[in-house]
């Protein structure tokens, strides 16, 4: 305290008794107190009280405007970031301390306008360009979004803020891999799990069968894409250490067109191919989602409608329409859905209505994710109740920038 109350003293001695000794030993001085000792509610005592001329003194105003941000004053933090650039205080600190509180008070628009000024700092401009990023998403401006994202990429490769830009399109549903080279996108991922619910059996397809084992799959999609409409063609492999016979192989193909890009409206197509020792099914639909943001919060409805047509005689009594109802939400680490399908088969004994629902948790921590959670499945049939409960875990850790680490738990 003692130590503070003399840094202040030698500050209120220069500005009163030498304008130009305050000019020289501000910075010195005034920072000091700022960053080192933190007491910002007492600097802005010191600074009030003399009624200072911003005017001539441009600096102060952004020292004050650093004090009322540091304590949440965002109105009076912003008054005082723009008289200290109207009277002449202009560096990429300051635009970028100015953008930064105008986020706070979702002036997304202003938010852009000023950190666009700070493009000369290579320093400074990389947390612009993730705060344009963020701003535009809040704007539902994807396009311009993926463009800075893009320029993030290109220009700053190793920068954090590109690993913090990838979460927050995550978070907002878009695939910035699909972004790295242009018009064209390939994934190859693989996993291996355990399983400690295997609840498809091909000679027992009625019956929950409780099975542990471990599995591994390969994944392979191709991507097409344009900003109106995208065609995925792709493939997964899912094999069983023990239980062979439970092995399959899927194809799959999709086709999404944006119907209203700024509102997140999408409708998309889809099919799928199933083996198993023979081919086994084939299922097609399609998809309406949309998105809407609360603050923070992300929603997700979609409401899909599709048809299962089994090859097998045996199972053709499955063969019918499928409804699904979900609504999905993130908010933060947390992301929980919860849906509800009807089938109608051809015979009743397998129609059947189900409510899923489920929670996680997931948190990236720069280059690792961790992420675990549950779902539950309630599906009521004419004659019997299946109920299924999995738990499951993700960690995965990026190597580069094309190559990630998955380990999963199911």
């Amino acid at each position: 305290m003692i130590r503070f109350i003399t840094i202040s003293f030698i500050f209120l001695c220069s500005f009163l008794f030498s304008q130009e000794s305050f000019q020289k030993n501000q910075n010195q001085d005034l920072s000091y107190i700022v960053i080192e000792n933190h007491e910002y509610q007492k600097v802005i005592e010191i600074l009030s009280s003399k009624e200072v001329e911003i005017s001539s003194n441009p600096k102060v105003g952004y020292y004050l405007g650093i004090c009322y941000f540091k304590t949440k004053n965002y109105e009076l933090a912003e008054e005082y970031f723009e008289k200290a650039y109207k009277n002449g205080y202009i560096t990429s600190n300051l635009l970028y301390n100015l953008g930064v509180t105008k986020y706070k008070l979702k002036k997304y628009k202003e938010t852009i306008e000023i950190l666009e000024k700070t493009k000369t700092n290579k320093l400074v401009y990389d947390k612009s360009l993730y705060l344009m990023i963020a701003a535009n998403l809040k704007l539902r401006d994807k396009k311009s979004a993926i463009n800075l994202y893009k320029e993030l990429k290109e220009t700053y490769p190793y920068s954090i803020n590109l690993l913090k830009a990838q979460d927050l399109l995550e978070k907002y549903g878009i695939d910035h891999k699909k972004y790295d080279k242009k018009n064209f996108a390939g994934y190859i991922y693989g996993s291996y799990g355990y399983d400690t619910n295997i609840n498809y059996a091909v000679e027992e397809y009625y019956n929950l069968i409780g099975l542990k084992d471990y599995s591994y799959f390969t994944y392979f999609s191709i991507l097409f894409f344009d900003e109106t409409y995208s065609i995925s063609l792709g493939s997964m492999l899912k094999n069983y250490i023990t239980h062979t016979e439970y092995n399959f192989k899927n194809f799959f193909s999709s086709f999404k067109i944006n119907l209203i890009p700024s509102y997140d409206v999408s409708l998309t197509f889809f099919g799928n191919y199933y083996i198993e020792e023979e081919p086994l099914q084939k299922s097609y639909g399609s998809k309406l989602r949309s998105k809407f943001y609360i603050d923070e919060l992300v929603l997700e409805p979609s409401l899909g409608y599709s048809f299962e047509d089994y090859f097998n005689f045996n199972y053709q009594v499955l063969n019918g329409p499928l409804q699904d109802y979900s609504l999905s939400s993130k908010l933060g680490v947390l992301q929980a859905n919860v849906g509800y399908k009807i089938k109608s088969a051809e015979s009743n004994d397998y129609s059947y209505n189900t409510l899923y629902y489920g929670a996680k948790l997931e948190k990236r921590f720069k280059t690792v994710l961790i992420s675990f959670g549950r779902n539950m499945t309630d599906k009521k049939y004419n004659s019997r109740n299946d109920k299924i409960t999995s738990i499951f875990a993700n960690f995965a850790i990026k190597i580069t920038n094309q190559a990630e680490l998955n380990i999963n738990y199911t």
